[in-house]
């Protein structure tokens, strides 16, 4: 017949079975991976506290153990000074600076800590005796004038971290001093220069856990 009659294609039905697997495999599939993805955020958040919580650990440890040997340098130089005065018996002028016993007391004092690498007594004029494993070169000579003046004034000096030598016989050195007065006037200035051998020990040890450690000293330099 012209135009005949057209036919609809009828849509196949599902199965039944295809359903149901869909059903339990929506029911199942999606809180599994919601589940997944809070566990994940969770852990991480986790993990993210944690290195946290160790880096500041290790710094305050490394902070503390900084603190707490530059406090003993401090004490050690305020006992020597002290020993100096009596030593001296109240004079450091002309020669009596170069005397034997006071000589022998900074040379004591070096030797009692591998951490103590050089020191220096000096008087009202500048002039005076060292000790130590370590030559003054140009820039730790400019260091122990600044601590000069600053001991003319009162003040105690804590120097910039340097480096002295090179290659294997190279060391970094910070200067630390104080004033040494007779009688409430100023008498001379007493100096060590300690080897930061230890800090820097502890920064590679720190640093073979995976982390990397830093030390800035008060102008912001690394």
């Amino acid at each position: 017949m012209h135009g005949g009659l057209e036919t609809k294609a009828i849509p196949a039905r599902i199965p039944i079975l295809y359903l149901i697997l869909g059903v339990l495999i929506a029911v199942s599939v999606a809180p599994m991976y919601f589940y997944s993805h809070q566990i994940v955020n969770s852990n991480r958040d986790r993990l993210k506290t944690n290195e946290m919580l160790l880096q500041n650990t290790i710094t305050q440890s490394l902070a503390g153990d900084i603190a707490q040997r530059q406090s003993t340098v401090r004490l050690m130089l305020t006992n020597l000074a002290s020993g100096i005065v009596i030593a001296s018996g109240g004079n450091l002028n002309g020669r009596r600076v170069n005397a034997p016993e006071l000589r022998a007391l900074l040379e004591h004092f070096v030797s009692s800590s591998d951490e103590l690498a050089y020191a220096t007594l000096v008087n009202l004029d500048a002039k005076g005796i060292s000790a130590g494993r370590i030559t003054p070169d140009a820039f730790l000579q400019r260091e122990l004038e600044r601590a000069y003046t600053a001991a003319r004034d009162g003040r105690s000096y804590n120097g910039d971290a340097m480096v002295l030598g090179e290659g294997k016989d190279s060391r970094t050195v910070m200067l630390v001093s104080t004033p040494v007065a007779l009688e409430g006037h100023f008498a001379g200035m007493l100096a060590v220069a300690v080897d930061l051998g230890h800090l820097i020990h502890r920064l590679r040890d720190v640093s073979n856990g995976g982390l990397t450690t830093y030390v800035i000293d008060q102008r912001g330099r690394l």
